[in-house]
């Protein structure tokens, strides 16, 4: 059953206005990465979720039908962070020993008289409540976009402001990676200080554009009057898919200039996984369809435009994964001597030190693990990774299913887009820690929100 969209003025639209320059401001400061905009983020998205809960406390629901339709995701997400406070909540050692026993011989090493106190699954809750409370930030964007996202039109502007800020980003990097010279060896980064999380972002920007496209798709003019075909040339260079094609070339560009192997293998398995995905629900004859000519052409323009040198040259030094083999060995064996419950958010780079592979001589101390999905598992172990893990795996299939019925253009443009860069996100964590970095986590799952409002969502007449 398709949400019908509110039709009388709503009441929450400085909220809408509010969410949108949050999702706007978060890549800025350095990708929200440091301690204060990381506040910024949690304020804003804490004080956005508790001003609408304050506003419909006192009028009726008319968003509940959205959140009936997700409620098992909703519930999933909700279990996570329960679960990220049971790992700080103080338990007797006999219990800690029963749920882990690796913890509870830490803390009879480390603490001469343990005798009737009480300790936590987490080694040190302090950064696990700090892991928490970026977690609940990243709910509450999730659960504004529900909400908040209520119209044809609004959807349509999220997808702008998403785009807008990827380009502006893109056209950031290059100006500066042109500035300071443009040599080999040197790579794009934007507002953020490492590409891999820029071109994280860029992955994410480049598929809402991509699904974007796929919604303004028209039939080609074929006519023998040259005239009416140059006539629609100049009318096609007026509209807004034009310019929509020249973003993406330009996202295209930056992305290769950031060299980052992870972001530009990940996103094109995304997009052209997705795109297949597509033709086998829904036949060859589908807008869809003409993506797969519309890519390559912009790729080709942009590497043509730009260059890959900088590109090739870091695939042909460093291979496809460095040393991050190794990082995942230590990794494995910490998750094997913590395999349920995990040692807590945020705790992986104390541990590290301890399971450091030998071989391992270029990195002696790390922040992450560069392989998400593995510190996840060591830090909130394999019941945290299948609550959060089950919740966006369910929000992913409900988009996949809606592919195969919607007919609204622009809502399969975000379906495809949220699906792609969803996919290509997750596929990128297997190397990379982007979901430590906010604003890209924000925007994942600022995605994931958009998507399943896209499944549900009927244009208003």
């Amino acid at each position: 059953m398709i949400m019908d969209a509110p039709r009388s003025e709503i009441p929450d639209k400085w909220l809408y206005v509010g969410l949108l320059v949050l999702i706007a401001w978060l890549p800025i400061p350095l990708g929200s990465s440091r301690p204060w905009s990381l506040g910024i983020l949690e304020i804003a998205a804490f004080g956005l979720l508790s001003l609408w809960l304050l506003l419909k406390s006192a009028t009726p629901l008319a968003e509940t039908g959205i959140l009936k339709q997700y409620r098992i995701i909703l519930l999933l997400m909700s279990l996570s962070l329960g679960y990220q406070l049971l790992q700080v909540f103080p338990l007797p050692l006999k219990v800690i020993e029963f749920l882990s026993p690796a913890t509870a011989n830490v803390y009879r090493y480390a603490i001469a008289d343990i005798a009737d106190q009480y300790f936590t699954i987490s080694l040190d809750p302090g950064l696990s409540l700090k892991a928490f409370l970026k977690s609940a930030s990243y709910f509450s964007i999730f659960f504004l976009v529900l909400v908040l996202i209520n119209s044809w039109e609004r959807a349509r502007q999220l997808i702008y402001v998403v785009i807008f800020v990827s380009l502006a980003e893109s056209c950031w990097a290059l100006v500066d990676f042109y500035h300071d010279g443009a040599t080999v060896g040197e790579r794009a980064s934007g507002t953020y200080t490492n590409p891999n999380h820029f071109a994280a972002l860029l992955e994410l920007g480049i598929s809402v554009a991509l699904g974007m496209s796929i919604s303004l798709s028209e039939r080609s003019i074929r006519s023998p009057n040259w005239r009416i075909r140059l006539s629609a040339v100049l009318d096609w260079l007026l509209k807004d898919k034009a310019r929509l094609y020249v973003s993406l070339i330009i996202m295209f560009a930056a992305l290769f200039y950031s060299a980052s192997r992870g972001a530009i293998f990940s996103l094109f398995f995304a997009v052209f996984a997705t795109l297949i995905l597509v033709l086998f629900l829904r036949g060859w004859k589908t807008r869809e369809a003409r993506i797969l000519a519309r890519i390559s052409l912009l790729v080709l323009v942009a590497v043509s435009w730009l260059g890959a040198d900088n590109f090739i040259t870091r695939l042909e030094t460093y291979g496809l994964q460095a040393d991050r083999p190794l990082l995942n060995r230590a990794t494995y064996r910490m998750i094997a001597d913590y395999p349920l419950f995990g040692i807590g958010a945020g705790n992986w780079q104390h541990l590290y030190p301890m399971y450091r592979d030998p071989q391992m001589t270029t990195i002696l101390f790390a922040r992450h693990a560069h392989n998400d999905h593995l510190e996840l598992i060591s830090e909130q172990g394999v019941i945290g990774y299948g609550l959060i893990g089950s919740a966006v795996g369910l929000a992913i299939l409900k988009m996949i299913m809606a592919l195969r019925w919607r007919r609204d253009p622009l809502m399969r443009g975000i379906l495809f887009a949220c699906v792609a860069g969803g996919v290509s996100l997750l596929v990128h964590a297997w190397v990379e820690f982007n979901f430590h970095i906010p604003a890209n986590a924000a925007w994942f799952y600022l995605v994931l929100a958009l998507g399943l409002v896209a499944s549900r969502l009927r244009r208003q007449e």
